[in-house]
């Protein structure tokens, strides 16, 4: 990883389809929602603990790919049912 802990700086990329922070120590998905055409979003191995700290990425309706493999997600349940 590039040692990432806050996701910030994209604001200018309305048109990313792809965004691969994995094996980053981020704890929050945030500052994403403007992201409106991304596709795929790789947040694995990252420090993700909550479900709500995915917050934003339900407002990503173009997202076709989520990986959150490896982290230690609770509640995960909620985003299935």
């Amino acid at each position: 990883g590039n040692h990432i802990s806050k996701i910030e700086g994209l604001q200018n990329l309305q048109n990313l389809v792809v965004l691969n922070l994995g094996n980053n120590p981020i704890n929050r998905v945030e500052n994403i929602r403007h992201l409106k055409k991304l596709e795929n979003l790789d947040l694995r191995h990252c420090l993700l603990e909550d479900i709500a700290s995915l917050d934003e990425v339900s407002e990503l309706d173009s997202l076709i790919n989520l990986n959150v493999t490896d982290n230690a997600l609770e509640g995960i349940t909620k985003l299935l049912y």
